[in-house]
């Protein structure tokens, strides 16, 4: 649909970049409350870019008061998003554990990943 359509053809920019962060703040709380409907005292850890978003953090911190911390505080970087979620898939392969993921309600029971030995 083309923006003069929309008749916000006249949003500054600022106006557009918060909105987006509100979209992505609001998705990434939808998905927790899913996750941890029937839950309590769960926390959230928060690593990559997000972390360093303050008004995306701001955002959750409001929704989960006291829930929302970073990887630091599991002594783990929390820049290195990417590293400890293959290390973490790369455990649950070689312990054939897939049930941790049986928590998330319509998740399937798999492992994520594939061991692959030389001839």
């Amino acid at each position: 649909m083309p923006l003069k359509k929309t008749a916000l053809q006249n949003l500054s920019h600022e106006d557009t970049m918060a909105t987006l962060n509100l979209f992505s703040a609001q998705t990434i709380i939808n998905g927790i409350k899913k996750a941890t409907k029937d839950m309590d005292g769960f926390k959230v850890y928060v690593s990559g870019g997000g972390l360093h978003n303050p008004l995306t953090m701001q955002q959750l911190q409001e929704e989960f008061p006291g829930q929302v911390t970073s990887f630091l505080d599991l002594g783990i970087n929390p820049d290195a998003k990417e590293a400890c979620l293959f290390a973490v898939l790369a455990n649950e392969t070689l312990a054939g554990n897939p049930q941790s993921v049986k928590n998330i309600k319509d998740s399937p029971a798999v492992c994520m990943g594939k061991i692959s030995l030389p001839y």
